[in-house]
């Protein structure tokens, strides 16, 4: 089954799994990968957008974290957090720096209501900062629609090619209508329907959390009428319980899940949580196994 998909490329910013959250919670799918992760492999997931994460490095700094201009060419809507924003700027010919002030914590931003992203959006609100470089510069085609006060690039748009840059985390608490705008960015710019649930998402992994460590008392009390040496048990319990889980993950990716480092996540820690269980071959509480 088909879904709408939001990709987080992560830069490396310590809120990359709230930015997650928060586009989950418009009940719209979303996975995050790597900035290294190959462009072509983007493009066939076919996102509706894709959202850049903030990052502990300066953009215009040898080696630092970055992406390719072809990113910005794809015709898909493109949101730059905080470094996703600076970075954006930065390749496509704007300029960031180091800015003389540095702004942390809460601040007023004075945001521009026609921009789609502010939409219903307080013309003057309290958003949560955390920056040292600056836009000092906006790349050919974009128009400021966010400023404060030592800030005048606070946020900027290129609608015509559906790109957004903002300076400050949306994702956070701190950001009282930061909710609202990543809601315009995934449903509104993006044209998401919004017809994920989250409840689907938590049942199942409810499911793995129950059946594989029921799986693995099982094949442990059944190994007794089989297997005669303990240690033979529980390495084959514990190899069932891996297997068990890889099968049920591939039979949810052929369903129409996306394989991710999420699910591997998954498998690894399902076979973890069933070593208790499968333990029991090993250090039988009964006098089953001999």
């Amino acid at each position: 089954m088909d879904k709408e998909l939001i990709v987080v490329i992560d830069f490396g910013g310590q809120y990359n799994q709230l930015v997650a959250r928060r586009v989950r919670e418009c009940n719209v799918y979303c996975e995050i990968y790597s900035y290294k992760t190959d462009l072509n492999k983007i493009k066939a997931m076919n996102p509706k957008g894709i959202i850049l994460t903030g990052g502990p490095s300066s953009c215009y700094e040898e080696g630092a974290a970055t992406c390719s201009p072809e990113l910005f060419e794809l015709g898909i809507p493109v949101l730059g957090l905080c470094y996703g924003a600076q970075l954006m700027a930065h390749v496509l010919g704007g300029r960031v720096a180091r800015a003389e002030v540095r702004e942390y914590g809460k601040t007023e931003v004075d945001v521009d209501n026609t921009s789609n992203l502010f939409a219903d959006v307080t013309p003057h609100t309290v958003c949560w900062m955390s920056h040292f470089d600056y836009i000092a510069e906006m790349a050919p085609g974009f128009r400021a629609v966010a400023t404060t006060k030592n800030c005048p690039v606070a946020a900027a748009e290129c609608a015509e090619k559906g790109l957004y840059a903002i300076q400050f985390h949306p994702e956070v608490l701190h950001t009282t209508e930061g909710s609202k705008m990543l809601y315009n960015f995934v449903r509104n710019i993006c044209g998401c329907k919004g017809d994920w649930r989250m409840d689907s998402f938590v049942e199942h992994t409810i499911f793995f959390a129950l059946v594989l460590p029921a799986l693995s008392f099982a094949a442990a009390f059944v190994s007794q009428f089989f297997i005669n040496r303990r240690f033979f048990a529980f390495m084959g319990i514990t190899l069932a319980a891996l297997f068990i889980t890889a099968v049920l993950q591939m039979l949810k990716t052929l369903a129409g899940d996306t394989w991710s480092g999420a699910m591997l996540s998954t498998v690894i820690v399902q076979t973890l949580w069933s070593l208790p269980f499968s333990a029991v071959a090993y250090f039988p509480p009964a006098k089953w196994i001999k």
